[in-house]
């Protein structure tokens, strides 16, 4: 009979991905214990940057900006700067029909120029992804260009997505770091750096079941009966597997967590020999039907031996021979070129109209003790992430 002693911690962070592991971070700052938990192998959540002979590249989020400042925030302060690495030049391109093909060369700019003075006077609030492009673009732009290119973005259909969240415009750059960027290893080996700068205890491999809350400390339960107790707990899990967590003891707060909508979809990873593969030096390729929403390649971190495409799926349904099938057709790649071969399935937020009074909702129902971060609370980018995270740690830990 396994006796292991509980551990007790002063802030539990549930969660391992960008928000989880930001939460840790800073709670750090403040705290003498945080421990965070993460049911995956590794810390990362949709952030993946696998390897193959220290050829790394992304099956999640891919690009950071300088506009990222409270991302960038925590990189000063953790003495990452060394870690940052501009990006190249390479572009994004149509692929349509198995060729890749310009943006440009897609539009109609008849439509485009007759509707674009619309910008003007036309306002996101209140208007869908659909409602408001199509508005000033023209609906034959959007719906034979836009509509592919923006699901390629967050990786989800975007066209019931709120306009006003959708690639926003943030407020200010941090002129001292690239315009564009990533970091040595992927941004996966951020997050674990971020942890290793921290003190904080991470455990990975640790599947949460349940959670309590008794007498001012909250009780994390795991599958293999393994119990961590806190004051605090930050919840940086996905929506539905978060409601289900708190069920029992915050009713009102599942009940509003189950109000945001989730989409799945697969990502596969492909390396290839670099000069296997004719195509241009690109960023990605936006297919402009079919069951995958884009293809993204490492070439803005050129490498001498390798490339890789990471092709992400309109669902999960998809299986890794059909999307491997796929890829072989489009690219003229010869299965025999296929280096190195990964899958990940990613469950993301799909925001929907309305979602900013779901999160009145959400953040009505926590408390002084209780935090709920994620990427579906301000947006879905990496920084969304990052800033609600920094925010809700110092309320929570106000006064300390």
């Amino acid at each position: 009979m396994n006796h292991r002693q509980d551990i007790v911690s002063d802030v539990l962070v549930i969660g391992g991905g960008i928000s989880g592991v930001l939460a840790a971070y800073w709670a750090s700052k403040k705290a003498g214990t945080v421990t965070l938990l993460d049911a995956g192998q590794s810390v990362g959540g949709c952030v993946n940057s696998p390897s193959y002979n220290d050829f790394w590249f992304e099956l999640g989020a891919h690009t950071c900006y300088n506009s990222y400042t409270h991302l960038l925030e925590a990189v000063r302060d953790a003495n990452l700067e060394k870690m940052v690495m501009a990006r190249g030049k390479a572009s994004f391109k149509v692929l349509d029909q198995g060729k890749i093909v310009s943006i440009p060369s897609k539009l109609s700019f008849a439509s485009l120029f007759a509707n674009l003075p619309k910008l003007f006077f036309t306002k996101k609030d209140g208007k869908t992804v659909r409602e408001f492009y199509s508005a000033i673009t023209g609906k034959k732009n959007y719906d034979t260009l836009l509509t592919a290119m923006f699901n390629a973005v967050i990786l989800q259909p975007a066209d019931d997505f709120p306009a006003d969240i959708f690639l926003k415009r943030r407020g200010s750059r941090d002129k001292s770091f690239p315009k564009s960027m990533s970091f040595k290893g992927g941004i996966q080996t951020l997050l674990k750096a971020f942890v290793d700068a921290s003190g904080v205890s991470a455990h990975t491999g640790v599947k949460v079941v349940s959670v309590d809350f008794k007498d001012g400390v909250y009780e994390a339960k795991t599958e293999d009966d393994q119990v961590f107790h806190a004051s605090k707990l930050v919840l940086a899990t996905p929506p539905s597997i978060t409601a289900g967590l708190v069920m029992d003891c915050f009713p009102d707060l599942a009940q509003s967590l189950s109000d945001i909508e989730e989409f799945s979809l697969k990502s596969f990873g492909f390396v290839v020999p670099k000069e296997a593969l004719n195509w241009p030096e690109l960023a990605g390729a936006v297919p402009l039907s079919g069951p995958y929403s884009s293809v993204v390649l490492r070439d803005v971190f050129p490498d001498e031996k390798y490339r890789s495409l990471t092709v992400h799926t309109k669902s999960a349904s998809v299986q890794a021979e059909e999307a491997k099938a796929w890829l072989l057709k489009n690219t003229g790649l010869k299965e025999s070129d296929l280096l190195f071969e990964i899958e990940k399935r990613h469950t993301v937020p799909s925001l929907k109209m309305g979602h900013t009074d779901r999160v009145n909702r959400i953040d009505s129902n926590l408390t002084d003790s209780l935090s709920v971060v994620g990427n579906y609370f301000y947006g879905l980018s990496l920084e969304d992430c990052a800033q609600r995270a920094k925010e809700e740690v110092l309320r929570l830990m106000k006064g300390l």
